[in-house]
């Protein structure tokens, strides 16, 4: 089951939603303040390396050189 990251527009909180179906994302509300004012994010993701470490993937401009 897929873990959407949000950001509340009128409180700024981030929380995670697991989500079942496609359908819920219009039923997603700010577990901080109540808001349904809020903002899917772009989340990281984490690999695994050979040596069994995990390490987070970066989307800033340094990462791809």
């Amino acid at each position: 089951m897929p873990l959407f990251e949000y950001e509340c527009q009128e409180c700024r909180h981030v929380f995670e939603v697991l989500q079942m179906k496609r359908e819920d994302e219009n039923d997603i509300k700010c577990p901080q303040c109540g808001s349904v004012n809020v903002v899917k994010l772009l989340s990281s993701f984490s690999s695994k390396s050979n040596s069994g470490s995990s390490k987070a993937a970066s989307c800033s401009p340094s990462s791809f050189s």
